[in-house]
């Protein structure tokens, strides 16, 4: 992903803009605060990318686990006296193990649920009653993972740690979205994160296997989607498609790059954030993408308008610092 200078410039104003528009708003203030607290009986109006109120409380859509209304998709609790059997590692309730390939102190790094290939979300696969293509929906690169902090936000007073152990006086950093951090420390530590983990042996396979799962995810949500279809001869005909695009097309595409990905260095990666009101999740998370355009190459574009370079975050964060003299 080519950054020129005008384009990181338009990026980096963009980031400022969100960030003074968001702190300056005092419902998006109090919607904050409330999710800092946890507070699940707020009426959240101002904070996108909170589970939406039809899935709060519903076990099915977040794996045995139901979602509480102050949650996102990516959230992850610290545990708290008042809640003994939720663990640092509660995110896992809500995804299966593999989708973790690395974990630190602080953040884990995560494979992407969507699939690279932006052919897998045409118009044609869509068996909704109002069909349209999709193909936003797909990986902005054939590395798309995520890098999530460990935890939601910040805590004052006793908490349980890892261990058990009562902990105080101690208090975690603001992760709703980039706009809200004070300091760009948790970022320059989820970068270091990504850098440790790919330089480790198993990095590229467990990379490799989150995209393929991605990439059969999704073809068995087309799948059963198409035999779910209304006129039984359309279904025929759709999945007798599906399958020659996935045979002669996507998985003939995606083993050619699999292959390709050892090559890959820490320096072929672009970091990068979604800021408020233009993120789809809420809980903080950086896109890791694979930069080059031969990696791009099947993925979508409709979000590059929107990715902030995580220099640019810091950048803007340290310089607010520097001009109120911290």
């Amino acid at each position: 992903m080519l950054m020129l200078e005008p384009q990181y410039s338009r990026l980096k104003k963009l980031f400022s803009d969100c960030r003074a528009s968001f702190r300056s708003n005092p419902v998006a203030q109090g919607d904050l605060d409330a999710y800092h607290r946890r507070d699940d009986s707020h009426d959240y109006t101002m904070l996108p990318g909170l589970v939406p109120n039809q899935v709060v409380g519903d076990a099915s859509a977040g794996g045995g686990v139901p979602y509480n209304r102050s949650d996102a998709f990516f959230t992850v609790r610290l545990s708290v006296p008042s809640y003994p059997d939720i663990s640092d590692d509660d995110f896992l309730e809500h995804y299966p193990e593999d989708y973790v390939l690395s974990s630190s102190e602080l953040s884990l790094i995560i494979a992407n649920r969507s699939s690279h290939d932006v052919r897998q979300y045409g118009v044609k696969w869509d068996p909704s009653t109002t069909p349209r293509d999709r193909s936003a929906s797909a990986g902005m690169s054939f590395v798309h993972l995520m890098v999530i902090p460990k935890h939601k936000g910040a805590l004052s007073g006793p908490y349980r740690n890892q261990q058990g152990a009562f902990m105080s006086g101690w208090t975690r950093p603001t992760v709703y979205n980039a706009v809200s951090l004070d300091d760009p420390t948790l970022i320059e530590e989820m970068i270091t994160h990504f850098k440790r983990f790919w330089s480790q042996p198993d990095a590229v396979h467990r990379t490799a296997r989150g995209i393929q799962h991605a990439v059969d995810l999704r073809t068995s949500e087309v799948a059963k989607g198409l035999e779910n279809m209304q006129v039984p001869t359309m279904a025929v005909t759709a999945s007798a498609e599906f399958k020659v695009l996935m045979q002669d097309s996507v998985q003939k595409s995606t083993n050619e790059l699999l292959f390709k990905l050892g090559a890959l260095n820490v320096n072929d990666f672009f970091f990068g954030f979604h800021a408020t009101p233009h993120a789809s999740v809420g809980h903080l998370h950086m896109h890791v993408l694979a930069a080059d355009t031969e990696f791009r190459r099947y993925s979508t574009g409709v979000h590059d308008w929107k990715t902030i370079p995580a220099a640019a975050v810091m950048e803007v964060i340290r310089e607010e610092k520097a001009a109120k003299g911290h």
